[in-house]
């Protein structure tokens, strides 16, 4: 009888234990983290590829009501995130990721092969993009660092992000120029083209980091430009230490401004001055037209009466 029992015993429990052994692999390959297959076919020809990574949102925090609130709400939200970007970096050693920035709800940097495979199987990572624009010269001398978020914006674009992948913009950029626009009239012109003329390769340097998968340009403003953005591309912005202050561009019509001083030079030409000062001189050239009826008034009053 025990003979028996032994017999059906043993079987039972090779099968039981091959289950629990199953399904310890399984657990272990079945990733629920979504990632850009071109991340794969990046590793086939580099061992360091460039990624965004997307951290699970647990906060419980919606970013509702007035504007005040909702930069509060922000703020909050971004300190929950604040721990679990830094758990979760824990886990990679410096030879599998360089941190290249944080972002509100994640970071990015350069990683191999084997620090992916720790995140797409890290239950706190949402998702991993390939990170098309970003760029690093991997040596034996980098270190990790992140960038302190020094810029101003609209608390609005965050919450537009939720409910669409872009959201139009207007970027105003820092101004080191040192040029004060005062003076004449001239004097202010010839200031604010010398000014614009400092703006245009700092504006082109920040649009450079931009991928056409990031950033619909839209139009070039003085000091800055707008467009439609991603998130990946907003979170980009805010590590740009050129980057002053960032707009939600809630309307299509153009931005209004009433300081005398601020100018777009490169829409300044030397036919608008002179149509200008045409348009100004015309009351002076129909004076003459004005005399000679006065003066066929009269003569026709002395024909009249004489």
């Amino acid at each position: 009888m025990k003979r028996i029992t032994y017999m059906l015993l043993v079987p039972l429990l090779i099968i039981f234990f091959s289950m629990n052994v199953v399904g310890e692999v399984a657990n272990e390959t079945n990733s629920t983290v979504e990632y850009d297959p071109a991340i794969l076919d990046a590793f086939n020809n580099q061992s360091w590829v460039n990624v965004i990574v997307r951290l699970v949102d647990n906060s419980n925090i919606t970013i509702t009501s007035t504007k005040e609130e909702k930069t509060e709400l922000i703020r909050q939200r971004d300190g929950w995130f604040e721990p679990k970007i830094d758990e979760v970096l824990s886990t990679l050693s410096e030879d599998e990721f360089v941190s290249l920035r944080k972002l509100s709800n994640g970071f990015g940097g350069s990683i191999t092969i084997e620090g992916f495979d720790k995140l797409i199987n890290n239950p706190a990572v949402s998702e991993i993009q390939l990170d098309i624009g970003g760029s690093i010269a991997l040596d034996e001398n980098i270190s990790v660092y992140t960038v302190e978020h020094t810029v101003d914006y609209d608390p609005e674009i965050l919450e537009a992000f939720y409910n669409q992948t872009q959201v139009s913009i207007i970027v105003r950029l820092k101004d080191n120029s040192n040029i004060t626009v005062i003076g004449s009239k001239d004097e202010r012109r010839a200031l604010s083209r010398q000014r614009d003329e400092w703006f245009k390769p700092v504006r082109e340097e920040v649009l450079a980091t931009l991928s056409e998968t990031e950033f619909e340009l839209s139009s070039r403003l003085f000091n800055g430009f707008s467009g439609t953005i991603t998130r990946e591309g907003f979170d980009k912005l805010l590590n740009n230490t050129a980057v002053r202050k960032i707009i939600w561009d809630n309307t299509p019509l153009p931005e209004a401004t009433t300081n005398e001083n601020v100018s777009v030079a490169e829409n300044v030409t030397e036919e608008n001055i002179t149509n200008e000062t045409q348009i100004k001189e015309e009351p002076t050239e129909k004076e003459p037209e004005k005399q000679n009826i006065f003066q066929k008034i009269i003569n026709w009053v002395i024909n009249l009466f004489g």
